[in-house]
């Protein structure tokens, strides 16, 4: 087992049961909010640490990081040390999920509804499902914000709908 499926068999459980409460009609509204929040902070904005995945680049913001000089250091920034690189602290770049929590949100609630979620298939939906994109402010503020639909193409499309060229840095390859 790898970080994500010891991080997965851990936190399942909870997943589960955040999906199951909000899925119950008699949940009051209140509760439900928790149980969006506690998925959402609880799991999925901590995927970022266990997935061994650089981020997806904009052109655009690639082109910006190596006139600024920190090209190599775009593909696996973490959100805390974008004020080192960023000219305005947070207000130039931007990381964003490219396929949103509330699109994992709904797509796993359905999952679950259907009785088809498992650890196994938690852990392959985020394996096939979860990426990040290293992009320009101007550039978030063109993409809808939560839904772009219900798999991670259909938001790949939505950016290049959107006129965003995403790059995909290749892994790096051990020497021989």
């Amino acid at each position: 087992m790898d970080r994500l499926d010891l991080f997965v068999e851990s936190i399942a459980p909870m997943v589960r049961h955040s999906l199951n409460e909000y899925s119950d009609h008699l949940t009051p509204k209140y509760v439900k909010r928790a149980c969006k929040y506690r998925f959402k902070h609880g799991f999925y904005y901590q995927l970022i640490q266990y997935l061994p995945q650089y981020h997806l680049v904009s052109r655009s913001a690639l082109a910006l990081s190596k006139k600024l000089g920190f090209e190599d250091k775009c593909w696996n920034m973490q959100w805390d040390d974008q004020p080192k690189y960023d000219p305005d602290g947070r207000g130039t770049f931007h990381i964003e999920h490219v396929f949103t929590g509330e699109m994992f949100f709904r797509a796993l609630k359905k999952l679950n509804e259907s009785g088809g979620l498992s650890r196994e298939a938690l852990s392959q939906f985020i394996r096939d499902n979860y990426r990040t994109a290293w992009i320009l402010k101007e550039e978030d503020r063109m993409l809808a914000k939560s839904n772009r639909g219900e798999f991670l193409q259909y938001a790949l499309d939505h950016y290049r709908e959107v006129g965003i060229e995403l790059i995909e840095k290749p892994w790096d390859q051990p020497e021989i």
